[in-house]
């Protein structure tokens, strides 16, 4: 019996190898400061691959040739804001990235415990890793003073064109929850701006997952757990919604209650 399983392991490894051959390069060893940190493989363009790190708070971006794995160059992730340091403030600190068609756009938070305010930023960054434009605020939500915080979501288009930026403000408990759906193109320009009231408390809704198609329509999977003085007996105590808001339909918004016939 042993040998029959070694024979199939060795018949299905053979198969593997067989069906395709990997065309591995090295390129030459990095030294890494021991505060880096690696946030890894970022996109590709043309010749080029592009990987970021991070030292402290400071992240560099790295332009890698294809054809013999050597470094072009690695630059520091820096925005334009007179208001700020150049490359390092105390306060902003890296959020996440994405690869657009004409650019890379880094996002950046922070958070100023004066006015218990949040804020979410945006920074173009050319291909050649330079900083192209502004630092734009896209997103800022206020904390409330002994509430569980609120959050920040990025979701992309498919085609990496668009993205939107959903705020869900801080926890209230006996409150209608409320999203904030900002939608800006990969140039930072806000192409809508809107506001989502629901008919549930905030303590009995929750997300699943967002998704949004290339027309800019948002699918929000929530999980709605029924008052416990509306549930009954032998039957599921919470049920499952799809909402729909369409962006470029002045915010048309549709529900749809998902059950298992």
């Amino acid at each position: 019996m042993k040998s029959l399983y070694l024979a199939v392991l060795i018949s299905f490894v053979s198969a593997c190898l067989n069906a395709q051959q990997l065309d591995l390069k090295w390129g030459p060893e990095k030294k890494i400061d021991k505060s880096s940190f690696e946030v890894g493989f970022v996109g590709r363009i043309k010749d080029h691959f592009y990987t970021l790190r991070g030292v402290d708070k400071t992240m560099f971006l790295s332009k890698t040739r294809i054809s013999d794995m050597s470094l072009v160059w690695e630059r520091p992730i820096r925005w334009n804001d007179i208001k700020r340091s150049n490359s390092k403030d105390k306060n902003l600190k890296f959020y996440s990235f994405r690869t657009f068609k004409e650019c890379f756009v880094f996002f950046f938070e922070d958070y100023y415990s004066k006015d218990y305010t949040h804020r979410l930023y945006a920074q173009k960054i050319t291909f050649e890793g330079s900083p192209e434009g502004d630092l734009v605020e896209v997103a800022s939500r206020i904390k409330q003073r002994r509430s569980r915080d609120g959050s920040f979501q990025i979701v992309f288009t498919p085609d990496s064109t668009n993205f939107v930026v959903i705020t869900n403000p801080s926890f209230e408990r006996y409150a209608s929850e409320k999203f904030l759906f900002k939608a800006v193109d990969q140039r930072l320009k806000v192409l809508n701006n809107l506001e989502l009231t629901l008919p549930f408390r905030d303590q009995d809704f929750s997300v699943e997952s967002i998704v949004i198609s290339r027309n800019l329509t948002i699918y929000v999977l929530a999980k709605i757990d029924i008052p416990r003085k509306d549930r009954k007996d032998k039957e599921p105590n919470y049920y499952y919604e799809i909402i729909s808001l369409a962006a470029a339909d002045n915010g048309k918004t549709k529900e749809y209650e998902l059950k298992l016939n």
